[in-house]
């Protein structure tokens, strides 16, 4: 797989406006026009595309969830992620968060730790991220679907030193 991890902007417009979800994946997550639509400063919105096609799209924030849930000034939120339903079941999101960790070393130097909140409920996204090395840290918060599970994961892990 050639996959990258781009910067959304608004010549990725029409991406967005295709991007399918299913009923489903809306009871855990929003549809990316809607997460764009957020100015935040502490946001980035991520797409992921493969061969031209944008496959999983997420937002990273630094903002204060970020640090409340990591409970330091070091970490990084994971939100919105999901992936197009025409694209679900081949590996992208999971290939997605593999690459995440080198992207965010690159954009964010002082970022030692990703977090998200995950529901309750999305047991297929509780094992992969799983998969993908995030630990239960047994915070929970309410989400607007139910209880959400903070999960977290080192950026890089820390030097040891002698």
């Amino acid at each position: 797989m050639t996959m990258e991890l781009l910067k959304y902007d608004q010549a990725y417009h029409e991406l967005i406006e295709n991007y399918r979800l299913s009923e489903n994946n809306l009871r855990f997550t929003i549809r990316p026009r809607n997460a764009v639509a957020s100015k935040a400063p502490s946001r980035t919105h991520i797409l992921v595309m493969e061969a031209g096609r944008l496959v999983t799209f997420f937002t990273l924030d630094y903002g204060e969830d970020a640090q409340r849930f990591a409970q330091h000034d070091h970490a990084i939120l994971i939100r919105s992620f999901s992936t197009d339903i025409r694209h679900q079941g081949k590996g992208y999101a999971k290939k997605a968060l593999q690459l995440l960790p080198q992207y965010i070393t690159k954009q964010h130097t002082n970022i030692t730790d990703m977090v998200l909140a995950v529901n309750i409920q999305n047991h297929t996204a509780q094992k992969l991220y799983e998969r993908c090395g995030f630990l239960d840290t047994y915070q929970r918060c309410e989400g607007r679907n139910g209880p959400l599970i903070i999960m977290q994961k080192k950026v890089v892990e820390a030097k040891q030193y002698t």
